[in-house]
């Protein structure tokens, strides 16, 4: 059977995509979101913000500028705020949540929930990168993004490098149906 994160997330989410497929969305304001397999986003615009919400899967964000209604993007604990910029997000079905900045700036912070304390936002730099573990309620430093594996999925490309064979399969199986066993 398909491995799908949540099927309640697509289902009431304004956009989704099923496993195996992409998609472009272009949204009321301009800005643009390209989804990975399995993705589920919301979409909350008012007269003084711009809100995503990336139920789970992966999302690259290219925003149109709009001085007067910052757009950010929350996922579990997280919420990044747009600095006129392109990022993606990677909410993986562990919790652990994955960003990286292809242009301009993101700032990052938590998004207030119960557990966790509020720390000043951390600024992730275009080429740069953030990892957060599900179980972490503080942010380590970001590091220098591996381009050619973090966007190799926007060009139909798995790239696995000094992982466990686990990672490679997990990954795999996020864009096609059913399961992958090794037998020993």
């Amino acid at each position: 059977l398909p491995q799908q994160a949540s099927i309640w997330d697509a289902y009431f989410s304004d956009y989704h995509t099923t496993t195996g497929e992409q998609r472009t969305v272009q949204l009321a304001d301009g800005s643009q979101v390209f989804l990975n397999t399995d993705t589920a986003i919301s979409v909350y615009y008012q007269d003084a913000r711009r809100q995503v919400i990336l139920h789970h899967g992966q999302a690259q964000f290219t925003v149109a500028e709009d001085k007067t209604r910052p757009f950010t993007v929350n996922s579990d604990k997280l919420q990044v705020l747009a600095l006129g910029t392109v990022f993606e997000i990677y909410r993986k079905s562990s919790g652990d949540i994955d960003i990286s900045v292809q242009e301009h700036a993101v700032a990052v912070s938590f998004a207030g929930s119960g557990n966790v304390q509020q720390t000043a936002p951390m600024r992730i730099q275009q080429g740069q990168q953030l990892h957060l573990s599900q179980d972490s309620n503080k942010f380590n430093l970001p590091e220098i993004a591996h381009d050619e594996m973090s966007g190799a999925w926007r060009q139909r490309r798995v790239i696995v490098k000094d992982r466990p064979l686990s990672e490679l399969i997990a990954e795999i199986e996020r864009y096609r149906p059913g399961r992958i066993f090794l037998g020993g």
